[in-house]
Protein backbone atom coordinates (compact mmCIF):
# COMPACT_ATOMS: atom_id res chain seq x y z
CA UNK A 1 0.00 0.00 0.00
CA UNK A 2 1.33 3.02 -0.70
CA UNK A 3 0.47 6.00 1.36
CA UNK A 4 0.52 9.61 -0.05
CA UNK A 5 2.65 12.11 2.75
CA UNK A 6 2.19 15.24 0.73
CA UNK A 7 -1.00 16.42 2.66
CA UNK A 8 0.47 15.28 5.66
CA UNK A 9 3.97 16.54 5.86
CA UNK A 10 3.65 19.25 2.72
CA UNK A 11 3.36 22.28 4.94
CA UNK A 12 5.90 20.71 7.15
CA UNK A 13 8.34 20.75 4.48
CA UNK A 14 7.47 24.17 2.99
CA UNK A 15 8.13 25.44 6.68
CA UNK A 16 11.40 24.27 6.95
CA UNK A 17 12.57 25.30 3.50
CA UNK A 18 11.44 28.89 4.68
CA UNK A 19 12.87 28.52 8.01
CA UNK A 20 16.64 27.13 6.59
CA UNK A 21 17.03 28.57 3.09
CA UNK A 22 19.41 31.37 3.14
CA UNK A 23 18.33 31.83 -0.69
CA UNK A 24 15.03 32.55 0.87
CA UNK A 25 16.21 35.94 1.83
CA UNK A 26 16.67 37.29 -1.78
CA UNK A 27 13.78 35.81 -3.75
CA UNK A 28 9.94 36.41 -3.41
CA UNK A 29 6.65 34.41 -4.34
CA UNK A 30 4.64 36.61 -6.57
CA UNK A 31 3.77 34.18 -9.19
CA UNK A 32 0.99 32.93 -10.88
CA UNK A 33 1.19 29.05 -12.18
CA UNK A 34 -0.66 28.74 -15.72
CA UNK A 35 -1.64 25.06 -15.49
CA UNK A 36 1.01 23.33 -14.18
CA UNK A 37 4.42 24.05 -16.32
CA UNK A 38 5.24 28.04 -16.28
CA UNK A 39 4.87 30.54 -14.87
CA UNK A 40 3.43 34.04 -16.28
CA UNK A 41 4.73 38.08 -15.13
CA UNK A 42 3.40 41.53 -16.28
CA UNK A 43 5.74 44.23 -16.27
CA UNK A 44 3.34 47.14 -16.71
CA UNK A 45 5.28 50.54 -17.95
CA UNK A 46 4.82 54.31 -16.66
CA UNK A 47 3.45 57.26 -19.12
CA UNK A 48 5.84 60.11 -19.45
CA UNK A 49 5.53 63.66 -18.17
CA UNK A 50 4.31 66.47 -20.21
CA UNK A 51 3.50 70.03 -20.37
CA UNK A 52 0.20 70.62 -19.06
CA UNK A 53 -1.23 72.71 -21.97
CA UNK A 54 -4.19 75.24 -20.64
CA UNK A 55 -5.43 76.67 -23.03
CA UNK A 56 -5.92 73.60 -25.24
CA UNK A 57 -9.21 71.39 -25.95
CA UNK A 58 -10.56 68.09 -24.42
CA UNK A 59 -8.27 65.77 -22.31
CA UNK A 60 -5.01 66.75 -24.64
CA UNK A 61 -4.37 69.28 -22.18
CA UNK A 62 -2.83 65.84 -20.48
CA UNK A 63 -0.58 65.23 -23.42
CA UNK A 64 -1.57 62.66 -26.27
CA UNK A 65 -3.08 59.33 -24.82
CA UNK A 66 -1.34 56.42 -25.11
CA UNK A 67 -1.39 53.10 -23.64
CA UNK A 68 0.54 51.77 -21.23
CA UNK A 69 3.20 48.99 -22.39
CA UNK A 70 3.02 45.67 -20.54
CA UNK A 71 5.60 43.00 -21.04
CA UNK A 72 4.65 39.48 -20.21
CA UNK A 73 7.33 37.19 -19.38
CA UNK A 74 6.18 33.92 -19.12
CA UNK A 75 8.84 31.11 -17.59
CA UNK A 76 8.80 27.27 -17.80
CA UNK A 77 9.39 25.40 -14.47
CA UNK A 78 12.57 24.07 -14.84
CA UNK A 79 14.25 21.32 -12.42
CA UNK A 80 12.17 18.34 -11.77
CA UNK A 81 14.05 16.30 -9.10
CA UNK A 82 13.26 13.07 -7.37
CA UNK A 83 14.72 11.23 -4.79
CA UNK A 84 14.20 7.74 -3.11
CA UNK A 85 15.28 5.30 -0.43
CA UNK A 86 14.11 2.65 1.82
CA UNK A 87 13.62 2.46 5.38
CA UNK A 88 14.35 -1.16 6.23
CA UNK A 89 12.02 -2.33 9.33
CA UNK A 90 14.78 -3.81 11.80
CA UNK A 91 16.55 -0.33 11.40
CA UNK A 92 13.16 1.52 12.35
CA UNK A 93 12.44 -0.73 15.45
CA UNK A 94 16.16 -0.86 16.49
CA UNK A 95 16.26 2.66 16.24
CA UNK A 96 13.17 3.07 18.08
CA UNK A 97 11.52 4.90 15.45
CA UNK A 98 13.61 7.75 15.13
CA UNK A 99 14.14 6.68 11.67
CA UNK A 100 10.85 7.19 9.68
CA UNK A 101 9.22 8.96 7.23
CA UNK A 102 8.92 11.88 8.59
CA UNK A 103 12.22 12.87 10.08
CA UNK A 104 14.06 11.52 6.96
CA UNK A 105 11.81 13.20 4.63
CA UNK A 106 12.64 16.29 6.89
CA UNK A 107 16.65 15.34 6.79
CA UNK A 108 16.38 15.22 3.03
CA UNK A 109 15.14 18.72 3.11
CA UNK A 110 18.00 20.15 5.67
CA UNK A 111 20.60 18.43 3.90
CA UNK A 112 20.00 17.95 -0.04
CA UNK A 113 17.28 19.80 -1.40
CA UNK A 114 17.49 23.23 -0.18
CA UNK A 115 21.72 23.16 -0.90
CA UNK A 116 20.53 22.60 -4.20
CA UNK A 117 18.14 24.83 -4.68
CA UNK A 118 19.72 27.69 -3.21
CA UNK A 119 22.60 27.08 -5.27
CA UNK A 120 20.34 26.85 -8.42
CA UNK A 121 18.53 30.23 -7.62
CA UNK A 122 22.17 31.93 -6.79
CA UNK A 123 23.43 30.73 -10.19
CA UNK A 124 20.24 32.26 -11.61
CA UNK A 125 21.03 35.54 -10.29
CA UNK A 126 24.45 35.88 -10.64
CA UNK A 127 23.88 35.09 -14.56
CA UNK A 128 21.13 37.73 -14.85
CA UNK A 129 22.61 40.51 -12.25
CA UNK A 130 22.26 44.30 -13.91
CA UNK A 131 25.58 44.79 -12.77
CA UNK A 132 28.73 42.40 -12.67
CA UNK A 133 32.04 43.69 -11.43
CA UNK A 134 35.90 41.98 -11.42
CA UNK A 135 37.51 42.47 -8.23
CA UNK A 136 40.11 41.39 -6.04
CA UNK A 137 38.99 41.69 -2.22
CA UNK A 138 41.06 42.47 0.35
CA UNK A 139 40.70 43.55 4.44
CA UNK A 140 41.27 46.90 2.76
CA UNK A 141 38.62 47.96 -0.23
CA UNK A 142 35.85 44.86 1.26
CA UNK A 143 33.84 47.96 2.41
CA UNK A 144 34.58 50.35 -0.16
CA UNK A 145 33.17 47.39 -2.28
CA UNK A 146 29.90 47.26 -0.48
CA UNK A 147 29.43 50.85 -0.61
CA UNK A 148 30.34 51.16 -4.57
CA UNK A 149 27.09 48.70 -4.97
CA UNK A 150 24.99 50.32 -2.42
CA UNK A 151 25.49 53.44 -4.40
CA UNK A 152 24.75 51.67 -7.63
CA UNK A 153 21.55 50.35 -6.60
CA UNK A 154 20.73 53.76 -4.78
CA UNK A 155 20.92 55.44 -8.34
CA UNK A 156 18.87 52.34 -10.04
CA UNK A 157 16.25 53.46 -7.68
CA UNK A 158 16.17 49.56 -5.72
CA UNK A 159 14.42 49.77 -2.81
CA UNK A 160 17.46 50.71 0.46
CA UNK A 161 15.34 48.14 2.87
CA UNK A 162 15.09 44.75 1.98
CA UNK A 163 18.69 44.93 0.50
CA UNK A 164 21.60 41.51 1.58
CA UNK A 165 24.34 41.18 0.70
CA UNK A 166 25.22 37.67 -0.12
CA UNK A 167 28.69 36.82 0.54
CA UNK A 168 31.34 33.94 0.83
CA UNK A 169 33.05 33.11 4.22
CA UNK A 170 36.71 34.98 2.94
CA UNK A 171 34.25 37.99 1.87
CA UNK A 172 32.52 38.11 5.31
CA UNK A 173 36.19 38.06 6.94
CA UNK A 174 38.00 40.62 5.21
CA UNK A 175 34.84 42.91 5.70
CA UNK A 176 35.09 42.46 9.30
CA UNK A 177 38.45 43.02 9.11
CA UNK A 178 38.35 46.45 7.22
CA UNK A 179 38.20 49.13 9.71
CA UNK A 180 35.82 51.18 8.02
CA UNK A 181 33.19 48.73 7.93
CA UNK A 182 30.26 49.05 11.15
CA UNK A 183 28.45 46.38 11.41
CA UNK A 184 25.89 45.73 13.30
CA UNK A 185 24.99 42.01 14.99
CA UNK A 186 21.75 42.44 17.02
CA UNK A 187 20.18 40.78 14.98
CA UNK A 188 16.83 38.01 15.52
CA UNK A 189 17.53 34.34 16.25
CA UNK A 190 15.33 33.64 12.56
CA UNK A 191 17.62 35.53 10.91
CA UNK A 192 21.00 34.09 12.39
CA UNK A 193 19.03 30.37 10.82
CA UNK A 194 19.62 31.70 7.85
CA UNK A 195 22.99 32.91 7.88
CA UNK A 196 22.71 36.71 8.53
CA UNK A 197 25.50 37.97 10.52
CA UNK A 198 24.61 41.37 10.80
CA UNK A 199 23.15 44.71 9.50
CA UNK A 200 25.83 47.81 8.06
CA UNK A 201 24.22 50.84 6.18
CA UNK A 202 21.03 49.11 6.51
CA UNK A 203 22.38 45.79 4.60
CA UNK A 204 21.68 42.80 6.33
CA UNK A 205 24.89 40.38 5.67
CA UNK A 206 24.20 36.74 5.01
CA UNK A 207 27.27 34.39 5.13
CA UNK A 208 26.78 31.14 2.43
CA UNK A 209 29.14 28.61 1.96
CA UNK A 210 31.46 29.63 -0.72
CA UNK A 211 30.06 25.82 -2.59
CA UNK A 212 26.91 27.76 -3.43
CA UNK A 213 29.09 30.98 -4.76
CA UNK A 214 31.32 29.89 -6.90
CA UNK A 215 34.17 32.43 -8.46
CA UNK A 216 31.62 35.38 -6.66
CA UNK A 217 32.81 37.35 -3.46
CA UNK A 218 29.34 38.40 -2.60
CA UNK A 219 25.95 39.49 -4.16
CA UNK A 220 23.68 42.43 -3.30
CA UNK A 221 20.06 41.93 -3.87
CA UNK A 222 16.76 42.95 -3.34
CA UNK A 223 13.90 40.16 -3.09
CA UNK A 224 12.05 42.00 -5.78
CA UNK A 225 14.49 40.87 -8.76
CA UNK A 226 14.50 37.21 -8.63
CA UNK A 227 11.17 34.98 -8.52
CA UNK A 228 11.56 31.55 -7.06
CA UNK A 229 8.69 29.08 -7.47
CA UNK A 230 8.62 25.42 -5.90
CA UNK A 231 6.10 22.82 -5.63
CA UNK A 232 7.15 19.50 -3.50
CA UNK A 233 4.43 17.55 -5.64
CA UNK A 234 4.62 14.28 -4.10
CA UNK A 235 5.88 11.94 -1.17
CA UNK A 236 5.13 8.41 -1.01
CA UNK A 237 5.95 5.70 1.49
CA UNK A 238 5.13 2.17 0.00
CA UNK A 239 5.00 -0.69 2.79
CA UNK A 240 7.04 -3.83 1.45
CA UNK A 241 7.52 -3.12 -1.49
CA UNK A 242 8.81 -5.90 -3.80
CA UNK A 243 12.33 -6.42 -2.80
CA UNK A 244 11.92 -4.61 0.53
CA UNK A 245 11.32 -5.51 4.07
CA UNK A 246 10.09 -2.00 5.39
CA UNK A 247 9.29 1.25 3.91
CA UNK A 248 10.57 2.64 0.00
CA UNK A 249 10.24 6.60 0.63
CA UNK A 250 9.57 8.81 -3.14
CA UNK A 251 10.04 12.55 -3.34
CA UNK A 252 9.97 14.63 -6.43
CA UNK A 253 10.69 18.59 -6.24
CA UNK A 254 9.78 20.83 -8.64
CA UNK A 255 10.74 24.39 -8.96
CA UNK A 256 12.45 27.26 -10.91
CA UNK A 257 13.68 30.24 -10.28
CA UNK A 258 13.97 33.57 -12.46
CA UNK A 259 15.11 37.42 -12.66
CA UNK A 260 12.51 39.67 -13.68
CA UNK A 261 13.42 41.36 -16.88
CA UNK A 262 12.89 44.99 -15.44
CA UNK A 263 14.45 44.06 -12.28
CA UNK A 264 17.72 43.24 -13.32
CA UNK A 265 19.31 46.53 -11.61
CA UNK A 266 18.86 44.98 -8.16
CA UNK A 267 21.31 42.54 -8.35
CA UNK A 268 25.47 43.80 -7.85
CA UNK A 269 27.50 40.86 -8.24
CA UNK A 270 30.98 40.95 -7.03
CA UNK A 271 33.37 38.18 -8.77
CA UNK A 272 36.28 37.09 -8.00
CA UNK A 273 38.87 38.38 -10.50
CA UNK A 274 39.77 35.61 -12.78
CA UNK A 275 43.93 35.35 -12.71
CA UNK A 276 45.29 36.26 -15.96
CA UNK A 277 48.30 33.57 -17.41
CA UNK A 278 50.86 35.10 -19.34
CA UNK A 279 54.43 33.88 -21.09
CA UNK A 280 57.27 35.79 -21.81
CA UNK A 281 58.93 36.13 -24.61
CA UNK A 282 62.71 36.57 -24.11
CA UNK A 283 64.75 37.40 -27.67
CA UNK A 284 68.09 35.96 -28.09
CA UNK A 285 70.93 37.88 -29.88
CA UNK A 286 72.33 34.42 -31.05
CA UNK A 287 75.76 35.42 -31.77
CA UNK A 288 74.76 39.65 -32.87
CA UNK A 289 74.96 42.17 -30.44
CA UNK A 290 72.82 44.45 -28.62
CA UNK A 291 69.44 43.22 -27.51
CA UNK A 292 65.08 43.52 -27.35
CA UNK A 293 63.33 43.80 -24.29
CA UNK A 294 61.56 40.38 -23.30
CA UNK A 295 57.67 40.41 -23.63
CA UNK A 296 54.67 39.38 -21.84
CA UNK A 297 51.68 37.82 -23.75
CA UNK A 298 48.55 36.35 -22.10
CA UNK A 299 47.69 32.95 -22.85
CA UNK A 300 45.50 32.68 -25.80
CA UNK A 301 46.40 36.25 -27.60
CA UNK A 302 48.98 36.99 -30.20
CA UNK A 303 51.78 39.55 -30.18
CA UNK A 304 53.57 40.41 -33.37
CA UNK A 305 57.81 39.98 -32.85
CA UNK A 306 60.26 42.12 -33.06
CA UNK A 307 61.94 43.12 -36.66
CA UNK A 308 64.87 42.77 -35.33
CA UNK A 309 65.60 45.88 -34.11
CA UNK A 310 67.93 47.00 -31.74
CA UNK A 311 70.39 44.22 -32.79
CA UNK A 312 73.62 44.01 -34.56
CA UNK A 313 74.51 41.24 -36.88
CA UNK A 314 77.04 39.59 -36.97
CA UNK A 315 79.95 41.27 -39.82
CA UNK A 316 78.81 40.16 -43.36
CA UNK A 317 75.26 39.19 -42.39
CA UNK A 318 71.62 40.56 -41.74
CA UNK A 319 69.02 39.39 -39.78
CA UNK A 320 66.12 37.09 -41.61
CA UNK A 321 63.94 36.33 -38.81
CA UNK A 322 63.16 34.35 -35.52
CA UNK A 323 63.52 30.38 -34.82
CA UNK A 324 63.06 28.26 -31.70
CA UNK A 325 66.07 26.77 -31.80
CA UNK A 326 69.89 28.42 -31.42
CA UNK A 327 71.00 26.31 -34.56
CA UNK A 328 68.57 26.93 -36.87
CA UNK A 329 69.66 27.81 -40.10
CA UNK A 330 66.15 29.82 -41.48
CA UNK A 331 63.40 31.29 -39.28
CA UNK A 332 60.44 29.03 -38.33
CA UNK A 333 58.56 31.37 -36.12
CA UNK A 334 56.30 33.64 -37.92
CA UNK A 335 54.74 36.44 -36.93
CA UNK A 336 51.98 36.85 -35.40
CA UNK A 337 53.09 34.27 -32.76
CA UNK A 338 51.00 32.84 -30.30
CA UNK A 339 52.64 31.37 -27.03
CA UNK A 340 52.08 28.02 -25.44
CA UNK A 341 54.58 28.73 -22.61
CA UNK A 342 57.70 30.90 -21.76
CA UNK A 343 59.55 31.13 -24.87
CA UNK A 344 62.79 32.38 -26.07
CA UNK A 345 63.26 33.10 -29.77
CA UNK A 346 66.92 33.22 -31.48
CA UNK A 347 68.12 35.35 -33.69
CA UNK A 348 68.62 33.95 -37.10
CA UNK A 349 71.17 35.21 -39.82
CA UNK A 350 71.81 34.73 -43.35
CA UNK A 351 74.23 36.22 -46.05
Amino acid sequence: MAINLATKFSPLVDEAFEEQSKASLVVNSDYDFIGSKSIKIYSVGTAEMNDYGRNTDGTARYGVVKDLSTEIQEVAMEKDKSFTFAIDKMDEDETLGALNAGTSLARQIAEVVIPETDKYVYKKMVDNAGKTVEETITDENAYDSLATANAEQDEKSVPEQGRVCVGNPMYIKCLKADKRAILDSEIGQNLRIKGVIGEMDGTNIQKVPSRLLPDVNYILAHPVATTFAVKLADYKIHEDAPGVSGSLVEGRVYYTAFVRNNKKSAIYVSKKKTAVTTYTITYDANGGTGSIAPVQVEAGKSVTLSDGTGLTAPTGKTFKGWAKSSTAQTPSVESPFTPTKDTTLYAVYGE
